[in-house]
């Protein structure tokens, strides 16, 4: 398996990060804010990278990097810390597309989180035109609780998500 070392997300990944916002698969698939550079390079320094501190920060967001490249973001957001919940969001880098990065990096990310947190829930939506995405969930045993009508808007015009779950004691 191959490793993979997750990193806060600093301004010194915010070039490479800030890259992968211009892939048309992500430009399909993702609600992404029109953020300038100036503006996603501060928005980094904004997000927490250590679980401990869940009840401080509403995101956190980390670089993974593999062989000395950064070849995923992930992110939890929309943390409830009286519900123990939160979504999780990844992009791996259109370079590292199809390679099974996307599953095994989320996989370790949702360990973590149940690991060293007392999330209960993690929850991801996802474009229903994503089928890789959809893909990987579906192999980490999350469940499809639904599909969110019209739930974002991508490129200006709605678009469905599906709403996966993946309880901690679902967990295998």
């Amino acid at each position: 398996m191959p490793k993979f070392e997750f990193l806060p997300s600093l301004p010194e990944y915010a070039e490479t990060l800030f890259s992968w916002r211009k892939d048309p698969t992500a430009l399909k698939h993702n609600p992404l804010d029109r953020l300038d550079f100036k503006a996603y390079n501060e928005l980094l320094t904004k997000f927490g990278h250590d679980l401990s501190q869940l009840d401080k920060y509403n995101k956190f967001c980390w670089a993974v990097k593999h062989q000395n490249e950064i070849v995923c973001v992930v992110s939890i957001h929309n943390i409830d810390t009286r519900m123990l919940t939160t979504h999780i969001g990844y992009t791996v880098a259109p370079t590292h597309y199809n390679r099974g990065f996307g599953g095994k990096i989320v996989s370790l990310m949702v360990d973590k989180i149940f690991n060293e947190t007392k999330i209960r829930k993690v929850s991801a939506l996802v474009h229903i035109e994503n089928l890789a995405s959809q893909k990987i969930l579906d192999k980490l045993g999350f469940k499809r609780e639904g599909v969110l009508r019209q739930h974002f808007l991508i490129n200006d015009q709605p678009v469905d998500e599906i709403y996966f779950g993946l309880l901690k004691n679902e967990r295998l």
